[in-house]
């Protein structure tokens, strides 16, 4: 009987002590309080109303857990009925029924307005709790369907494609719109060395915004190249040409986009015209015969050839190989030539240098053959201020085989004269 009441004063003792607000949680990271998720859409207020055009939020992915809502439109969830198209969402979510006392934790219902006459159509079981008196955190559980989301906050919250710091009124743009694609200039020699520009025409002024540079290689960034950010009045990005080293045989192009200083996100990139960075095999397919007669097969660069020391010829060396019968070709120059600063065209923008070849007669009559001209990868070697020169860009950059058919020519016996 001692031991009956003694359990009877302990729970009251416990029930009171949590009327009082005490806390019960002894492991902090058990308390949600302290251990729960963030959502800080503003578009979950309960006076925000999305129109016909707008994709509705969504909580059919929510992975169940605690929640605190987080944006300044209010922390809340609503105890009345939230309208349709209200909160972000074709079918709201409120709570049915009041928010816990100092530190209790509840179970409550909410419920989804699907517009019916009770407001309440479909019903979840959710759990609310007071922190400290100062916020509520909600363990949600996923919606069923789409556009289902919960309410949260009754302030109006910056309208779709508007931005404020607080994502209350007064907003503005939520990024700086850009009206036309950005331009690539390039490649142009800057004394020794060259580069490509990017540029955009864009009149906004406002010190608090930026534009981000960035550029692709067939579409692609290389994360070892930066993200450029620059300011009024600035609207030009510069990639120097020994960043090119890797990507050669690739198109290369920029691309813009704009957004508010510490803004959460900016505008859809734009994207600039292409330029194709490397060496051609000019033409790709050859067809030669065995008669002996010279055939020439052009190689030109669409990159200049530049050294750290200007005074100076620069030049790379292309190594050249044959995969197929070695003995059908002869060329003119061994199997070494060189591109050099010298040989760039600025009008044309290509530097380039010929290779002679011919079919070697071999009277004999053995048919056609497929061969292929092949290059080894080019060997660039640097020391001290050459390592940022501008011919770097070539080490290690293989050109694309050219493709050569030796067309046999049949052996005309001489006839016997008659005796």
């Amino acid at each position: 009987e001692a031991l009956i009441m003694g359990l009877l004063v302990l729970v009251l003792l416990l029930h009171l002590l949590g009327a009082e607000g005490v806390d019960l949680y002894e492991d902090g990271d058990d308390d949600p309080c302290m251990n729960h998720k963030e959502l800080d859409d503003g578009h979950r207020s309960v006076i925000y109303e999305m129109d016909s055009t707008q994709h509705g939020l969504c909580d059919i992915a929510l992975v169940p857990a605690w929640y605190r809502f987080t944006a300044q439109v209010g922390g809340m969830m609503p105890e009345e009925c939230a309208e349709r198209f209200h909160c972000g969402a074709e079918v709201p979510i409120w709570l049915n029924g009041s928010h816990p006392s100092l530190n209790d934790t509840v179970e409550r219902r909410v419920c989804a307005n699907f517009g019916g006459p009770d407001c309440c159509d479909r019903h979840l079981t959710i759990e609310v709790k007071n922190c400290y008196g100062e916020f509520y955190v909600y363990k949600l559980v996923p919606t069923p369907t789409c556009s289902i989301a919960y309410c949260a906050g009754n302030l109006y919250p910056c309208p779709e494609g508007k931005w404020s710091p607080t994502g209350r009124p007064p907003c503005v743009d939520a990024f700086p719109l850009l009206p036309y694609d950005p331009i690539m200039d390039g490649p142009n020699i800057v004394g020794d060395s060259f580069e490509f520009k990017c540029g955009i025409r864009f009149s906004h002024q406002n010190p608090e915004q930026i534009l981000q540079f960035a550029w692709t290689f067939d579409g692609h960034e290389d994360p070892e190249i930066s993200i450029e950010n620059v300011t009024d009045p600035v609207r030009v990005a510069t990639l120097k040409g020994h960043k090119l080293q890797g990507h050669m045989g690739k198109e290369v192009a920029c691309k813009v986009r704009s957004i508010y200083r510490n803004a959460p996100f900016g505008s859809q990139w734009r994207h600039s015209n292409k330029y194709w960075a490397g060496i051609r095999t000019d033409p790709a397919q050859l067809e030669i015969s065995e008669d002996g007669q010279q055939h020439s097969l052009q190689l030109s660069s669409t990159i200049p050839i530049k050294c750290s020391d200007n005074h100076h010829a620069c030049c790379i060396t292309l190594a050249l190989d044959v995969n197929g019968p070695r003995d059908n070709v002869v060329f003119n120059n061994d199997c070494y030539y060189t591109l050099c600063s010298d040989d760039w065209s600025h009008s044309l923008r290509r530097a380039s240098v010929s290779i002679s070849l011919a079919a070697t007669k071999d009277q004999v009559t053995d048919g056609d053959n497929h061969m292929f001209i092949t290059f080894d990868p080019i060997q660039v070697v640097s020391f001290g201020l050459e390592q940022e020169s501008s011919r770097n860009a070539f080490h290690g950059y293989q050109i694309s085989s050219a493709q050569v058919l030796v067309k046999d020519v049949r052996s005309i016996p001489i006839e016997q004269k008659s005796p």
